[in-house]
């Protein structure tokens, strides 16, 4: 912390960035193929490029409406094959479709039951078997009849999975999982809305494998900005995957910035929904700047441990953080259409140097990279609609010390005596409380009384206008370290 004039502060974009907190155990991705398999040209080019962008999964479709003796399953399998061949785990998932493909050779969509053909649906639901009470499933849905179905496909048609997922943005409960159990992991409760995905997964969570869920909500008011607790939440419920990140359909920036809350919270999988054609074209070449952003933050997130604990002020300004030996490496994004400087305040007494950073960036581009507090506050200007990939240098502690200086104020009118109205200014403010961490003592060990006034942007005003003239000691007590300064007041 420093002790300062209070002067110049600035206001901008603020995130917070503390080192030694960590978050999960590390990341992985995957690619997501469901809706848009039919479409790719060349299998093992595809296949290929999603393992040399580092992805280690693959999410594939399970076609309802489909019989299970459907002769399309064999070009599923014959995917599957491949992909297994470039060391990607296969996700056979039910499919929002109806099964009928559209003019473009993509499957069309079909949500909640209607992607359930009537011959796998009770009477009630319109459908044409008889079910007790316990058969009866989600959206009608004959639960001994659909585990039969989904037995036949994925042991026998597409030759076995890794992660079954028999949901798919359904609010399926308890029961609709522990009778679909075919001795695959399954992946679940995967809600459409994150806001709800927690209690759905405490809900489940005994009969599923792998809590996974989505992230529609980020649409709200404060959406993305909420993701982070909504994250955090579902993580506390024993949540893991963000299986399906869907904003590179909207730009490059957009597409990882939705990844970031869900990484910097813990998620140990980030599935990008139509990996192809969002990420790489159905010839298997790169969309745009799409391919090479999201080799940026794999290449410099994956294999690299637990993320940092982060905090933004901002859903515009999304943030996520590693260390990598003695580095910090920042992913930020700017949202928004103007350009912003984010300040990034590092925690818990830890500084970079101030020059060497290296810098990635996609989009409109970073214009500038500066440092404040010694080496504690990294200073980013973004260029609208960019993701960038910061790496700081030598990540470490600093030599605690505190730095003392006065501002003597004289009033409107002439006085003899020493006058009134000295101030302190504590910059990084939030890192100390004045009121427990801070003591101002005279020589005789008498404690001089302070008050906190108003800040300005990230500093703390300390009035010591009550402190008459002479020699003094301010005591700092912080994470187990003491600094005593002497300083005057005249």
């Amino acid at each position: 912390m420093t002790l300062s004039l209070c002067s110049g502060l600035i206001h901008a974009q603020t995130a917070k960035v503390w080192p030694k907190n960590a978050k999960g155990n590390g990341v992985t991705y995957g690619a997501d193929v469901k809706l848009t398999l039919f479409k790719i040209q060349d299998v093992d080019q595809m296949n290929g490029k999603f393992e040399a962008l580092g992805m280690d999964l693959v999410r594939i479709p399970i076609i309802a409406p489909w019989g299970s003796g459907d002769n399309r399953y064999a070009t599923i399998k014959d995917y599957a094959d491949n992909a297994r061949g470039h060391q990607l785990d296969i996700f056979a998932s039910i499919a929002n479709t109806n099964g009928v493909f559209k003019s473009n050779g993509e499957l069309d969509d079909a949500h909640n039951g209607h992607k359930f053909p009537n011959w796998m649906k009770c009477t009630d639901a319109g459908g044409t078997l008889s079910c007790t009470n316990d058969e009866n499933g989600y959206y009608g849905v004959k639960l001994p009849k659909y585990k039969s179905y989904l037995n036949i496909v994925v042991h026998d048609k597409l030759g076995g999975a890794d992660y079954l997922g028999p949901w798919n943005e359904d609010a399926a409960g308890l029961k609709d999982y522990q009778q679909l159990d075919i001795g695959i992991p399954m992946v679940g409760a995967e809600l459409w809305s994150l806001e709800k995905s927690a209690a759905k997964m405490l809900e489940v969570k005994s009969a599923i494998s792998v809590g996974g869920a989505h992230n529609y909500d980020d649409d709200k008011a404060d959406g993305l900005l909420n993701s982070y607790q909504w994250w955090a939440d579902f993580y506390e419920a024993g949540g893991r995957w963000f299986t399906e990140s869907t904003r590179f359909s909207i730009s490059t920036a957009n597409g990882i910035g939705q990844i970031l809350p869900a990484i910097a919270e813990g998620m140990s999988k980030i599935i990008v929904y139509q990996t192809a054609p969002r990420i790489l074209w159905y010839n298997g070449g790169k969309n745009t700047d799409r391919y090479d952003a999201l080799k940026t933050l794999i290449d410099h997130s994956k294999d690299l441990g637990a993320a940092c604990e982060v905090e933004t002020n901002h859903g515009d300004f999304p943030i996520a953080a590693f260390k990598e030996g003695n580095d910090l490496l920042l992913h930020l994004c700017n949202l928004s259409e103007t350009s912003q400087t984010m300040f990034i305040n590092l925690k818990q007494s830890m500084l970079v140097d101030m020059n060497g950073e290296e810098v990635i960036a996609f989009g409109g581009g970073v214009d500038n990279v500066s440092y404040g507090n010694n080496g504690k506050q990294i200073k980013v200007k973004l260029a609208p609609q960019t993701y960038a990939m910061v790496k700081t240098k030598n990540l470490r502690e600093e030599n605690l010390r505190v730095l003392i200086s006065k501002e003597a104020q004289r009033s409107s009118y002439i006085a003899p005596n020493p006058v009134i109205g000295k101030q302190l200014c504590l910059f990084d403010a939030e890192d100390i409380n004045p009121n427990t961490d801070l003591q101002i003592i005279s020589l005789t060990g008498v404690r001089q009384p302070f008050n906190i006034l108003q800040g300005e942007g990230n500093a703390i005003k300390l009035d010591i206008s009550s402190i008459t003239p002479g020699a003094y000691l301010l005591i700092l007590q912080k994470e187990g370290k003491t600094v005593k300064q002497r300083f005057l007041v005249q």
